[in-house]
């Protein structure tokens, strides 16, 4: 999986993460990846209550932990004290005994030259078409200024490449209640014929949003979907070629 394997505090009280890769084909030296981006996602999950942190899944009070836990290594986990474990393990013809060559190293974030990243903002990003769909739609409700917009399309551009349905982005709707404004993005993969899939924000809480950290979070949703689809090329390449 992609999530921390197990946490707890060292004698001093603080916190830290282990990220535990076993493998019996000598290939867990090569497994990595990066810690921040597992931890920031499931502890927002589990502040909201989503998906498998639903009340009905966890223990009372989860939400006020991982509240604490995010106050403790920072919004975007930049605080996060994390060790990669590594296990090989293999066993000899002749030995009924069990060998493991095991490999702790302390994990470093890489530095990365941020002056220079793009963001959907700019037109060699990935991202860029889809949240500029977002953005001329916003823009032409004219209930918004610029800045406002560009937060709303930020923020529905995250809701958007979070959701696993939404393939494609086929239309931007504004609907809701003139009070309470909704902006919809909307993957019609099959046409007319339906289903359609949506994500949406509340406008007026969006606009409070910063770009920036809406960015932020569109980044890290790229940077893991990148490290599944590694992830599964690799698995893949483990269970070698099917006969047909």
């Amino acid at each position: 999986g992609h999530g921390i394997d197990l946490v707890g505090r060292n004698p001093d009280g603080d916190l830290e993460f282990f990220e535990i890769k076993t493998s019996a084909k000598g290939l867990a030296p090569a497994q990595h990846g990066d810690p921040e981006q597992f931890v920031a996602k499931r502890i927002d999950l589990a502040i909201r209550a989503e998906k498998h942190w639903d009340p009905k899944n966890t223990i009372p009070g989860l939400n006020d932990i991982a509240d604490g836990i995010r106050r403790e290594i920072g919004p975007e986990a930049e605080n996060i004290n994390v060790t990669w474990v590594r296990l090989n393990l293999s066993r000899s013809p002749d030995s009924p005994h069990l060998q493991i060559e095991r490999k702790v190293d302390p994990w470093v974030k890489p530095t990365a030259p941020k002056q220079t990243m793009l963001t959907p903002g700019d037109a060699g990003h990935p991202d860029h078409a889809v949240f500029d769909k977002m953005l001329r739609t916003v823009q032409r409700d004219g209930r918004w200024n610029e800045g406002q917009s560009h937060n709303i399309a930020a923020s529905l551009l995250q809701e958007y490449k979070a959701d696993a349905l939404c393939k494609t982005l086929d239309s931007v709707r504004i609907g809701g209640s003139a009070d309470a404004p909704r902006v919809f993005a909307v993957s019609s993969p099959h046409g007319e014929k339906g289903p359609d899939f949506h994500v949406h924000v509340e406008a007026e809480h969006a606009a409070q949003r910063p770009v920036s950290e809406s960015f932020a979070q569109v980044q890290q949703l790229n940077q893991q979907q990148a490290l599944a689809q590694e992830t599964e090329q690799q698995n893949q390449a483990q269970r070698g070629p099917r006969m047909s």
